[in-house]
């Protein structure tokens, strides 16, 4: 959606500034949607963010800046190292989890959550590049073929052009957490109409590996619409029975650091 650029505060505060690309700066759709999205988004106060600091929605060239955060991003991290700790990948879920809870709270869904828009910060897992998203998809751009978000993991309603609501983004998670355990993706790649027949397939399993992992990834990214992510009976919320609180205070670290 365009270049991102870490700058300084006047008080010396590093921030990313993402500068919005030139076609979505001509339309008028969007200049509209994301003054919008950008006074939502500065409602998100979750802990597992990256805040939006400020906003240039009527500039040339629309810009939004969010706090910076140093770290590897989860693509890097699993590329780089492999999968991640059966501890370490709860610890990530469980903050991605309250981050997602903090933005959908705010009336945001992220609608692109994939490993390369979750740093990997020293206290705990960050989610960014959220508050365009659904400025970009009222444009005339998605309306000529344009579509936005990342194949693999897209939720059906999504790939089928549906209103999107934040079961979308449990369904991404679902497939993230699948990603961080085994370093594949749930519905494997290949070309989108490959993705989609792969993920609405009943029964599916998918690469997830490890039996729990299996299940938490299956309630997720294989539940209808309206029950993603519930807890059935006897399941355990973060902390209980040996889950790790998001951001645990020494917990254990990302492989090869």
């Amino acid at each position: 959606m365009g270049k991102v650029y870490l700058s300084y505060t006047p008080g010396g505060r590093p921030v990313a500034i993402k500068v919005v690309r030139p076609e979505f700066s001509d339309d008028p759709a969007f200049r509209r949607r994301f003054e919008q999205e950008v006074t939502t988004a500065q409602r998100v106060q979750g802990l597992y963010t990256a805040p939006v600091i400020d906003a240039g929605p009527h500039a040339p060239q629309p810009w939004l800046a969010t706090a910076y955060v140093p770290g590897p991003s989860l693509q890097y991290t699993i590329g780089s190292y492999g999968p991640l700790p059966e501890e370490t990948g709860l610890v990530l879920l469980a903050g991605v989890a309250e981050a997602l809870a903090s933005m959908h709270a705010a009336g945001v869904v992220h609608r692109d959550l994939k490993p390369s828009n979750v740093i990997l910060a020293a206290d705990g897992p960050r989610v960014i590049d959220f508050g365009i998203a659904r400025a970009v998809d009222s444009t005339s751009l998605t309306r000529t073929g344009f579509r936005l978000g990342t194949p693999a993991f897209m939720s059906p309603e999504h790939v089928r052009g549906e209103q999107v609501s934040p079961a979308a983004d449990i369904f991404a998670l679902g497939v993230l957490d699948c990603f961080a355990a085994s370093g594949e993706l749930a519905f494997g790649g290949g070309s989108d109409p490959a993705v989609h027949r792969r993920r609405t397939r009943p029964g599916r399993s998918g690469h997830c590996s490890g039996e729990e992992e299996a299940r938490r990834c299956h309630r997720c990214a294989f539940g209808r619409r309206g029950r993603r992510g519930r807890r059935r009976r006897g399941g355990h919320r973060r902390g209980e029975r040996g889950v790790p609180p998001a951001g645990i205070a020494g917990g254990p670290g990302i492989p090869g650091q």
